[in-house]
């Protein structure tokens, strides 16, 4: 996985600053990228389309209660 992996970073300024960033995820303004979401017996799967590359953003498991 070491070809795959990546190191992400940001400095988010004052106190104040991280706290706008906060609000904006709590509101929606920020959200993640979500390529295609999974249920968890479908793991095999969501391993297979990560292998293919190509995708862009998150590839989620769900799991059903």
């Amino acid at each position: 996985y070491m070809r795959e992996a990546a190191l992400m970073g940001s400095y988010l300024g004052t106190r104040a600053e991280f706290l706008e960033v906060l609000r904006w995820i709590e509101s929606g303004r920020v959200k993640p990228v979500i390529d295609r979401t999974f249920p968890l017996e479908e793991a095999r799967a969501a391993q297979e389309r990560m292998g293919l590359g190509g995708h862009l953003g998150k590839i989620v498991l769900t799991v059903s209660e």
